[in-house]
């Protein structure tokens, strides 16, 4: 419990989030998953999801990510047979990285890859 603990209180995440980096991060978070994304600043935007990152259910959230509608994400909302829905807040372990690529004056948080549905590594 000690890693979700630092990403969310010990502000792991919200460091992340707030500058651009080089390096994709991993963190343990509660994640809330929003069939749409409403952010001018998002290249493509609807094209896109949001995922909420939040540090526990009903609280306000760190930060933002986006990603694709037909991306492994994307394919794990849609499939339904998994515990992830949109709407309702689930622990996971997500892998993040700084989109510079498409708009590189306006990068944004992007979700890559649900590592895990839960916190186990």
């Amino acid at each position: 419990m000690l890693d979700p603990f630092l990403d969310s209180f010990g502000r792991r995440l919200a460091t992340y989030a707030k500058t651009p980096a080089d390096k994709a991060g991993v963190f343990q978070v509660t994640i809330s998953a929003v069939a749409s994304c409403n952010e001018e600043h998002v290249p493509n935007r609807k094209k896109k999801l949001t995922l909420k990152l939040l540090p526990r259910d009903n609280t306000k959230e760190i930060a933002r990510a986006y990603f694709g509608r037909q991306s492994k994400i994307g394919w794990i909302l849609e499939d339904g047979t998994c515990s992830l829905t949109y709407g309702k807040a689930k622990a996971c372990t997500v892998m993040l990285q700084w989109n510079v690529e498409e708009k590189p004056d306006m990068p944004y948080l992007e979700a890559i890859d649900l590592k895990t549905l839960d916190w186990n590594p």
